[in-house]
């Protein structure tokens, strides 16, 4: 027995399991002989053996044969069971065809008898949890669902069902493995390895955090489709930074900054950011708005920025002050909460930068409002408006203010914003003074009388000195910061002589600090303020402030003053002793201080600072007050000022009597000026328009010139234009007195002026029109004032229509009413007058109207309905260029010929033609003779036309062409253009290709041999341009040289000799330029022939030969190579292969990456295994092979097509990043025999 034992179990081969039954039945049975321990301990071991066969039967049963030495030695290891197990079950799942449901329970039972008989080292949980993991693996839906019959596939399983055999936990983990491994191994969503693990996912139903994040991968990889983003699941997998995937996404599709909902939830899937969700939304936000602004998409922009800001995403400010910055959005509120928010999470270091684009912004804002108060008639509902005065021209420029500008507030607070702005430095050197200690002690000892000195002229330029403060007083030393500064002598300090009259120690502080500010007014305006700041009452300032001449400079310190004691009690700022509120630039403060407090108008404010508003706005007003007494004296009206400002009705009626005028200048104060002391507008409006009806010469109401600059001294409208300034359209509520008191108007002429209006409307007025019933109702009666109405309105095709009927109407009644007063008049409107005195007759309003009517009749054409609907802005624009022309011969020819030379296709100009009204005498052919002769005075380039459409001949093109190229005094560059748009369109002649070829020769020689003289004569035959060429070719010792006779043989014919140019080309080069390296000649050769391919010139098989031998006697073999791998010629290939297996030793001289691309693209790799390019060429096509330029399997397969196994095999193993030590020669075979 014991020798049984021992052969059975000391034999290796798995093949011997019938032997070894043999054995184990002659074995004596339990009980037989004698029964001693030693006996005892036999018939043990021989069962144990039995079981041990069992097990081994029960593994060659499901095919994997193993010794019975090996369950023997690892009956008790419970790691090498356990990998048995698994090497068992995956053995199964591999079997093709696949097992069934049956086979797969049936070897459930005998891994677990395995379990109970031999492997007791294993726990049955084990033998499950094996299982169930190559259910899992087996990549089929059936096995799947097996396995989900094993597991727990919830943490709270249903009542009354058998405990599953595999735990929640391990199932969990066992799923997300499974599933795991199939999303590693797809290549695509599309991949069936993906549906396999979604099903494994799906196996959980109450699907936990792990889960949901697989199956939310999965779900990711589908809108990366959608995105175009090509990237295999396991790079999605591994990507270390997510959100570079997002920003992938918006690389691929530029217009997906539209679909943020979209990006924000594969934002979410990829879990960008982890479950930080905020800091998620505000990467994704932050990518979109910077490729919102690359698109100049500003709505989209600020619509993500506003996500922003509401999610207080601080890393966002960058994004956010771009768009804040950006001059092309509009929106001003919002780029100002941009900039807010940018200012308040920016990092110190661009606080400064933020602040002055703020700042900018603010001014622009303001510029805007003010701007509105002076137009309102511009568009919107009014903003509020500020108290702080806008930057205007500066004071030295006094007196009336520019005609262009229009805008009376920024004149009016110039100096303000001039003196604030340069007070800076001296303010900051002030309030260090004013902070010493010993401050008061110092200031007071300069009281004290200054004995045996005579003080008359202490500050040097006497005390009326800038005693008007119409200049700002510094010291000396900050005079090159100040324009024109008033400079005083001495130090500005110094009391005034006669201060020590006034003062005496007994005298209280604020008496000393109002009586230092005061005499420190004119000398130190800085050192004033610095005064002023250390009063201890704010409002005493006052009693120092009226004291002062009532300047522009004092009022304007004022506000200053007010606006740092408002800033400094809303947010105190005295912690240190030199805060950055007083460095801060005096205009910005006092702007952003009067924002708040206007912004803020009507809310009850603290103690003590309502005080401080009420200063701050009466001190602004006074400067207003100021400036507009300026204003009025410098009209030289005769305003009598001081009761401008005291007197109410004497300020209505001077502000109504400076509308009746006729210059703009004067005519806009009084808009101003209506505006400041709340003066109807209206009633401006109607004073100024009775003034021209009733109070201005014909001459002048109708004047010749057009006031207008887009319209030409002929043109009716340009007449309308004096009522353009009058604002807002007449509305029924209009006195019809004021109409009937305009009665000089009412003519032939003015009425056609009305009609003309109809057309001429301001494209700027936001208004919307009045009804058609209200135009007709008030037209009807009042037909007549037509020409009063303002052009500014702007109607219907119906309603212009209807007017134009009703005029029609009207002025037929006062042809046929005249003409029976008058039936011998040859001029209704003036009986017997000459054409010279009444240009505009009945006659001609007739046909205007007739001509309009019918205009009006075609904007209903389908063709005008297409152009106006159109998505493309160029044809909308072409829509209203037709409804404005009325049908006119010159403006419908001027429209058509830019639509030719806007490329348009002449269908759609035959189609404009056809729809003007009346026999305009255009077709086509004129048009685009037109537009032919207007490109070639500009001595332009060509146009491409096309004659397929029948509209248009190519004989008619090129007869108007020739001309153009045959005229010598034109540049050549034109003349070859066109002939080269005429060789693309058209089928030429010879004479137009003779022209072709001798502008292309001409301008190359010019270039290069300006000296050379050639006529057509010289280039017309084959010959002639050959000893051309020959003889330039001796001449040239340069590569430009070199490089222009090739252009210059690229530009001839094909020659027919058998002596190649090109190759003489080539030779000369190589040896006629000894200055330059022989590789850079060679280099040069070869992008020559390279120039050549597919043109008519293209060298033949027995040229390129010629050329890469003539290139090896020059030791260029490097170039000579690729010209040879490259001509696709079997016998040239064969050539290049012969100098390869001659190289003995790579280098650069004979190797470089383009050679061995050109030989991988030539299929070469075979023939080149015996040479010693074959290494690089291997290692250069493993780098590549991630950019799909070839294809390493292909090459494997060439290579054993041609018998080299091994080399395949080899090859396949190194692309495939297996070890080198693994790459033998045994597997290299098999691997060739395995993959291909």
């Amino acid at each position: 027995m014991e020798i049984a034992l021992e052969c059975i179990y000391s034999c290796e081969r798995d093949d011997q399991l019938s032997c070894c039954y043999d054995i184990l039945e002659c074995l004596p049975q339990r009980g037989y002989g004698l029964k001693t321990a030693a006996a005892t301990a036999l018939h043990d071991r021989v069962d144990q053996l039995e079981q041990i066969l069992s097990v081994s039967e029960l593994l060659e049963k499901h095919g994997l044969q193993k010794p019975i030495s090996f369950v023997k030695n690892t009956q008790a290891d419970a790691e090498e069971a356990r990998k048995l197990m698994i090497r068992l079950t995956r053995h199964t799942g591999r079997k093709q065809p696949q097992v069934s449901e049956s086979h797969w329970k049936m070897l459930l039972q005998d891994m677990l008898a395995m379990q109970r008989t031999v492997y007791t080292c294993l726990e049955p949980d084990a033998c499950y949890e094996i299982f169930t993991e190559s259910l899992l693996c087996a990549s089929r839906l059936d096995t799947l669902h097996l396995a989900g019959q094993m597991m727990q596939c919830s943490a709270s399983p249903p009542r009354g069902k058998a405990p599953c055999r595999v735990g929640y936990e391990k199932s969990v983990a066992l799923v997300l493995a499974a599933s795991r491994e199939y999303f590693n191994s797809s290549t695509s969503l599309s991949d069936s390895c993906m549906d396999l693990a979604r099903s494994c996912l799906q196996l959980i139903t109450d699907c936990p955090s792990p889960v949901q994040e697989e199956l939310d991968l999965i779900r990711a990889l589908g809108y990366l489709e959608e995105f175009g983003v090509k990237i295999l699941p396991l790079q999605v997998r591994l990507c270390p930074d997510r959100l570079s995937l997002i920003k992938e996404c918006i690389a691929q599709a530029p217009t997906s900054y539209r679909q943020s909902a979209k990006l924000l939830g594969l934002a979410g899937l990829l879990q960008v950011a982890g479950e930080d969700h905020e800091a998620r939304k505000g990467q994704v936000l932050v990518l979109l708005v910077q490729q919102a602004l690359r698109f100049q998409d500003h709505k989209a922009a600020s619509m993500h920025c506003q996500e922003l800001m509401a999610t207080g995403y601080s890393p966002s400010w960058d994004v956010c002050s771009q768009l804040g910055q950006c001059e092309g959005f509009r929106d001003l509120a919002a780029r100002q909460e941009l900039m807010a928010f940018a200012l308040t999470h920016c990092p110190p270091g661009s606080i400064e930068d933020l602040l002055a684009a703020s700042s900018s912004l603010q001014t622009e804002v303001l510029y805007q409002r003010v701007n509105f108060q002076m137009h309102p008639c511009e568009g919107g509902e009014s903003p509020s408006v500020s108290l702080l005065p806008v930057p205007g021209p500066p004071e030295d420029e006094a007196g009336l203010p520019s005609s262009q500008s229009g805008d009376l507030l920024h004149w009016t607070t110039a100096t303000t914003m001039k003196v604030l702005s340069n007070t800076t430095t001296t303010t900051k050197a002030v309030l260090h003074a004013v902070s010493d200690g010993q401050w008061w002690k110092k200031s007071l000892a300069y009281l004290r009388p200054l004995h045996g000195q005579d003080l008359g002229d202490v500050y040097g330029r006497g005390v009326g000195a800038n005693a008007g403060l119409h200049r700002q007083g510094c010291h000396p030393f900050y005079e090159s910061l100040l324009a024109n500064p008033f400079i005083s002598e001495v130090s500005a300090w110094l009391p005034r002589p006669g201060a020590g009259r006034t003062l005496t120690f007994s005298s209280s502080p604020l008496a000393v600090l109002l009586q230092l500010a005061s005499d420190a007014f004119p000398h130190d305006l800085a050192l004033a303020l610095a005064y002023l700041l250390a009063l201890p009452q704010v409002v005493d300032a006052n009693k120092c402030f009226e004291k002062q001449a009532p300047s522009a400079l004092v009022l304007q310190l004022a506000a200053y003053y007010y606006s740092l004691q408002i800033y400094s009690q809303l947010a105190p700022c005295f912690t240190d002793r030199c805060h950055p509120l007083y460095r801060a630039n005096p205009s910005e403060l006092v702007q952003m201080v009067t924002k708040h407090v206007s912004d803020l108008e009507g809310q009850a404010w603290p103690e003590g600072l309502g005080t401080l508003v009420q200063q701050l706005g009466f001190y602004h007003e006074r400067l207003l007050d100021l400036t507009q007494a300026q204003l009025l004296r410098s009209l030289h009206k005769g305003v009598d000022v001081p009761r401008f400002a005291a007197d109410t009705q004497y300020k209505r009626e001077t502000i109504l009597g400076l509308a009746g005028t006729l210059e703009k200048n004067v005519y806009t104060i009084a808009l101003s000026l209506a505006q400041r002391y709340h003066v109807p507008r209206w009633e401006v409006y109607m004073t100024h328009l009775e003034f021209l009806f009733t109070d201005t010469p014909r001459a002048l109401l109708f004047p010749r010139r057009p006031l207008g600059p887009s319209f030409s001294p002929g043109a009716p409208r340009a007449l309308l234009f004096p009522w353009h300034p009058l604002g807002p359209p007449f509305s029924p509520s209009t006195p019809r007195a004021l109409l009937s008191s305009g009665a000089g108007c009412r003519t032939a002429a003015h009425l056609r002026l009305l009609l003309g209006g109809l057309w001429d409307g301001d494209p700027e007025t936001s208004g919307a029109a009045p009804a058609l019933c209200f135009w007709v109702r008030l037209m009807h009666p009042e037909i007549r004032h037509a020409p009063c109405l303002s052009p500014s309105v702007q109607l219907s095709v119906d309603t212009r229509t209807e007017m134009t009927r009703r005029a029609l109407a009207t002025v037929q009644h006062f042809i046929e009413k005249r003409k029976k007063r008058h039936p011998d008049a040859r001029d209704p409107e003036a009986p017997g007058a000459t054409p010279a005195a009444t240009p505009v007759s009945y006659d001609d309003v007739l046909n205007y109207l007739e001509q309009s009517l019918a205009h009006l009749g075609t904007l209903s054409h389908s063709f005008i309905t297409s152009l106006r609907t159109s998505e493309q802005e160029d044809l909308r624009r072409h829509a209203n260029l037709y409804d404005l022309s009325r049908s006119e011969e010159a403006k419908i020819r001027a429209q058509a010929v830019t639509m030719c030379l806007e490329g348009r296709p002449l269908a759609m100009v035959w189609q404009l033609l056809e729809v003007a009204v009346g026999p305009l005498g255009l077709s086509p052919k004129t048009v685009v003779h037109s537009a032919v002769t207007s490109m070639l005075s500009l001595r332009g380039g060509a146009v491409s036309l096309s004659c397929r459409e029948g509209l248009l001949s190519a004989d008619d093109l090129l007869a108007w062409f020739r001309p153009f190229c045959a005229d010598d005094s034109l540049p050549v560059k034109p003349r070859v253009q066109v002939l080269q748009s005429m060789e693309r369109s058209f089928q030429l002649t010879d004479e137009d290709r003779k022209l072709l070829v001798f502008f292309r020769t001409e301008a190359i020689l010019k270039a290069t041999w300006p000296q050379t003289q050639v006529s057509i004569a010289d280039i017309e035959s084959e010959a002639g341009r050959r000893a051309l060429f020959l003889a330039l070719l001796e001449a040239s010792r340069r590569p430009v040289e070199f490089q222009h006779l090739a252009l210059l043989l690229q530009a001839w014919p094909p020659g027919s000799t058998s002596d190649n140019p090109w190759l003489q080309l080539a030779s000369r080069m190589l040896s006629g330029c000894p200055d330059e390296s022989p590789a850079a000649v060679g280099a040069d050769v070869l992008a020559l022939c390279r120039s050549l391919y597919h043109t008519p010139q293209t060298l033949p098989p027995e040229g390129v030969k010629e050329l890469a031998l003539l290139l090896l006697s020059q030791s260029l073999l490097l170039p000579a190579l690729k010209l040879l791998v490259e001509s696709q010629d079997g016998a040239l290939q064969a050539l290049a292969l012969e100098h390869i297996a001659a190289v003995a030793e790579v280098d650069d001289s004979n190797c470089d990456a383009e050679l061995l691309s050109l030989l991988l693209d030539a299929k070469l790799v075979a023939r080149c295994i015996a040479t010693a390019l074959y290494p690089r060429l291997i290692d250069h096509l493993l780098a590549h092979q991630g950019e799909g330029l070839w294809s390493v399997e292909e090459t494997a397969r060439e290579l054993r097509a041609a018998g080299y196994s091994a080399e395949a095999g080899s090859l396949l193993l190194a692309s495939r990043g297996t070890f080198s030590a693994l790459r033998t020669f045994t597997a290299a075979l098999s691997a060739a025999q395995h993959w291909l």
